[in-house]
This record gives C-alpha cells, structure tokens and sequence, in this order.
C-alpha cells in the first residue's frame, strides 16, 4: 500500500477532528497523477457517505480549477478509466444552477474571466438608492467580458463588459463589469449602471 493509499485508508478510521485534517492533507496532495487513486478510495468507502463525498467533491474542485471546460473535467476522467458510475458520482456534487463544484449560495458572483456565469443562474440582485433597498429575483440573460489589465485598478469598469440580467417582473438590467483586486485582477465583481449602488449580486 502506498503512502497516500494508507492515508486514505487511515481516514476512515479515526476520530472526526483528525479526519478533517487528513481530508485537508489529501486534498493538498492532490494531483492529476493521483486523483484516480483518491476518487476509488472514496468510492469504496461507501459506509462513510458523507466523508466519501467530501473527497470526491475535493476531486472535482482540483479539476474545475485546473481544466477550462466540463468536457475536459470529463474527457480526464474518462481517458483515467474510471468507472462511469464514479464519473456520474464526481459530476453529480457540482451544483446544477450555478455549475461549481463549490457552491457560490449566497456569495458575491465573482468568476474567472474564462467561465463567467452562464445564461440561466439564478441570482438575487439588491440595489440601494438613497435609503431605500430593492431586491430582485433575476437570471443571467447574458454575459460580455472584456479584457481586463494586469495593472487595472480596483473598481474600474472593463470596456466592453456587461451583464444582463432578466429580473422576475419581466424587466431586464444591462449593467457594467468593474474589476475587484489588483491581486485578483482575472476576476470580476458586478457593479451596476450609474447612480445605484450594488449591495450584493448573490447566487442561490
């Protein structure tokens, strides 16, 4: 037995407050070289639903994180011979509205450049103007990213970046895409159109 499969191994035995921690130790060690081992490890474990799934979920994060396309997460799994019920388990963890691995339930809808939300999340839009606060219930209509500049400031607007979103009451928003961090400069943050202050753009 290798040294990660005894790890894996060991994790289904011992107290919860060390699981964790070793579930955090797998995940860290996680490459494309050893995620088959560690999606059939978890798979046969399957007296310990919740922890097998955790480590399956860990799976699918490394690989939303590290190949561009679903048809790549899944064309990796498949050219790693897994099993197409266990491909089926890993793919089934992704949230089916706004398509993560991890979840983005009631976090700001920030997204890499390359996978902005798709048409059709569900999302909840608070706007304040003055003292007032609007929430509206909305979908994503459509998404135009622009590029966005290794050394673009905090809370600028991308040129040529909108969102539209179709709201509830069969209004539609076509707002602007600023950029949030200098840090995190391939990342964006909605922003809405001038004179109305965006609280939060929430997926649910």
């Amino acid at each position: 037995m290798t040294c990660l499969r005894f790890l894996i191994w060991l994790t289904f035995y011992i107290i919860e407050p060390i699981k964790v921690k070793m579930i955090e130790a797998i995940k860290n060690e996680m490459n494309f070289e050893n995620l088959k081992t560690i999606a059939d490890a978890a798979a046969t474990y399957i007296h310990h639903e919740q922890l097998a799934k955790k480590m399956l979920k860990n799976c699918g994060k490394f690989l939303q994180n590290n190949l561009r396309s679903s048809n790549q997460i899944i064309e990796f799994l498949e050219n790693e011979l897994m099993e197409p019920e266990l491909i089926d388990q890993i793919l089934d963890i992704k949230c089916e509205n706004c398509e993560y691995f991890e979840c983005k339930d009631g976090l700001y809808a920030i997204f890499p450049r390359d996978r902005p939300l798709r048409q059709g999340v569900r999302v909840t839009k608070w706007v304040r103007t003055g003292p007032r606060i609007d929430v509206y219930e909305c979908t994503v209509a459509s998404v135009t990213l622009g590029t966005v500049h290794p050394m673009s400031r905090p809370n600028t607007q991308v040129e040529g970046a909108r969102i539209v979103l179709s709201v509830s009451d069969g209004t539609q928003m076509e707002l602007p895409i600023m950029t949030m961090s200098n840090k995190e400069f391939d990342r964006l943050v909605y922003q809405p159109a001038e004179g109305v202050t965006v609280l939060s753009l929430q997926v649910f």
